[in-house]
């Protein structure tokens, strides 16, 4: 079974099925050692680098907020610093750099 047709059974079960099985996944990540989700969040930045530099849509963190707010979502993110498009130059937070802010929980 490939992880496509793995993902359209998953996504069929009902709203019960899919929070036990999303639980159990989640759950699952905490068998990992910590090189290994070091190694999995890399290849996830990397995934996303390439992606943005191959021309896929980014939004700025203010319209992504403001659109989740309006919605009534709960929100979480970590203040980090960056990069310059294009460049490996990083832009930092200052002191609000790695502080992490919570709404609508």
């Amino acid at each position: 079974m490939t992880i496509d047709e793995l993902m359209r059974e998953a996504l069929a079960l009902d709203p019960t099925g899919r929070a036990h099985l999303a639980h159990r996944l989640l759950d699952s990540l905490d068998e990992l050692s910590e090189a290994e989700v070091e190694q999995l969040w890399l290849a996830e930045a990397a995934r996303r680098d390439a992606a943005i530099d191959a021309g896929a849509p980014s939004y700025p963190a203010a319209e992504v907020i403001a659109r989740a707010r309006a919605r009534g979502l709960p929100l979480a993110w970590v203040h980090a610093g960056n990069r310059t498009r294009g460049t490996m130059e990083p832009t930092s937070l200052g002191v609000d750099q790695g502080s992490v802010t919570y709404e609508n929980f």
